[in-house]
């Protein structure tokens, strides 16, 4: 079993679960039961304005998302227009013959 994402076992709990299995395996009586502290933290952020670009003025264009996966796909956006604004910039002129 995995922990959910945003729960950590507190300090020392790993080290004491270890020592009771290691326990188990050398007296079939010691307790088969441990209890655990778990911490628990959750990053409360969204919604936020995320950066996408900018306007032909200059002015920041930004975007509120309201996950982890809107937030990538803002950023992506964000990098998809700025590679194509650099390749438009770099590309040579060509004047027609």
């Amino acid at each position: 079993m995995t922990m959910p994402e945003g729960a950590v076992f507190a300090p020392g709990e790993v080290e004491r679960v270890g020592a009771a299995v290691k326990a188990l395996a050398k007296d079939p009586h010691a307790p088969r039961e441990v209890s655990v502290r778990v911490v628990l933290h959750v990053h409360n952020e969204y919604p936020k304005h995320v950066t996408t670009g900018q306007t032909e003025k200059g002015d920041t264009v930004t975007k509120i998302v309201h996950s982890a996966k809107e937030e990538m796909a803002a950023i992506a956006e964000r990098h998809k227009a700025a590679l194509a604004q650099e390749a438009a910039e770099d590309a040579p002129d060509q004047k027609p013959e």
